[in-house]
């Protein structure tokens, strides 16, 4: 007889081989804890790559409204910019509290922002309550990120590898919705809110050149996001 008996050592490390084998990558038992950790948070158990998320709904909700709101009427504009800073205060709570964080809420988290501004500025042009001075000023943060990507997909795409958040990018986001809150239910305050949001806006970019020009040609690290 040929074939090893399951009571033979034999048998028995063949078994114990064959299991170890086909542990799946992720689990407790997986033997190279390497590859666990390289997993995305979005990957399911059963290796399916998970989309439709609390904070990835949050934030495409918020681009949609972004998109409508220069056709929306006078009367909705101000809910519409509440419903958006509160979209984009519990994005990122959510995805921490559930751990539904994920490589395209990343994305789709400043893109958000970025179109919902654009959204409400291109509305407020219109109405005349914004001048075009006053939306590069306030907007300034926005366009040297845009631009910024855009020269960096070419010359350092390694350096969009990572996409981490900065404190200034997100008090400039913050000023920003204040500031569209106060042109539309406040505007005698309007002076003060323009200059603390395009102060913030001028440094968070300047960061963000700073930051940029000051890595290493062959370094792959964080760059900001929003």
């Amino acid at each position: 007889m040929s074939n090893a008996e399951p009571n033979q050592p034999g048998g028995d490390l063949a078994v114990e081989q064959m299991t170890t084998s086909m542990t799946l990558p992720g689990t407790r038992e997986d033997p190279n804890p390497s590859r666990r950790d390289r997993l995305d948070v979005e990957q399911a158990p059963q290796g399916k790559i998970t989309i439709c998320t609390i904070p990835n709904a949050l934030s495409l909700g918020r681009l949609i409204l972004g998109l409508w709101f220069p056709w929306l009427p006078l009367s909705w504009q101000l809910p519409v910019v509440v419903v958006a800073a509160l979209t984009d205060l519990l994005d990122g709570t959510s995805g921490r509290l559930f751990g539904a964080c994920s490589r395209l809420g990343r994305v789709l988290d400043p893109l958000a922002d970025k179109v919902f501004v654009t959204g409400v500025v291109t509305a407020l042009l219109g109405q005349g309550v914004l001048s075009v001075g006053e939306v590069v000023l306030i907007g300034l943060r926005d366009l040297t990120v845009i631009i910024g990507t855009a020269v960096g997909l070419a010359w350092r795409p390694w350096a969009f590898r990572r996409l981490a958040p900065t404190l200034l990018g997100k008090a400039t986001t913050v000023a920003q919705f204040i500031f569209f809150v106060v042109l539309l239910v406040i505007q005698e305050h309007k002076g003060t809110a323009f200059a603390v949001t395009a102060t913030l806006s001028a440094l968070a970019a300047g960061y963000y050149i700073w930051l940029f020009f000051r890595q290493p040609v062959q370094e792959t690290s964080d760059v900001p996001r929003s």
